[in-house]
């Protein structure tokens, strides 16, 4: 039987009713900031967010998607620079990589879209590994994780 998405009031929150999270906004509207900046905002929301998982597990993921992008860029630069330095064969491997770098940075944009459109509309949306992740960091936090019916 297919997973029900959850809703942020099916979440823990101080008041399961309202689907609040503890900070002044609504789970959803905070789970949306912390995507909408992946870096900062996931790093701010999960400061200011103890109770809520909704929130606490988007801003988890999207510090993770933020810190996968930019180890990404920093390593496509630096591989940029060591094919630059070959003869000959350099530049075309240069520009081949950069080439397959912004089909990465596509993809990147998409995750991220997709997370935002998410999260904005409160619902639990995984990325595939990192969405484990923050499961499991959430569990290593002292928040117990919703079981599915299988």
């Amino acid at each position: 039987m297919p997973e029900t998405p959850e809703r942020p009031g099916d979440l823990e929150t101080p008041d399961p009713a309202s689907g609040k999270a503890t900070s002044a906004f609504p789970s959803e509207i905070a789970a949306g900031i912390a995507c909408v900046f992946p870096l900062v905002g996931g790093v701010v929301m999960l400061l200011l967010e103890r109770r809520n998982r909704f929130v606490r597990f988007y801003s988890i993921q999207s510090i993770l998607l933020a810190t996968i992008w930019i180890v990404s860029w920093v390593a496509a630069v630096i591989a940029m620079w060591i094919f630059r330095t070959i003869p000959f064969i350099g530049s075309p491997l240069a520009g081949l990589l950069w080439f397959f770098w912004g089909l990465v940075g596509l993809v990147f944009f998409v995750v991220w879209l997709v997370q935002l459109i998410k999260a904005f509309t409160g619902t639990k949306w995984e990325i595939p590994y990192l969405g484990d992740m923050a499961n499991d960091f959430l569990e290593s936090d002292g928040q117990s994780h919703p079981t599915a019916e299988q």
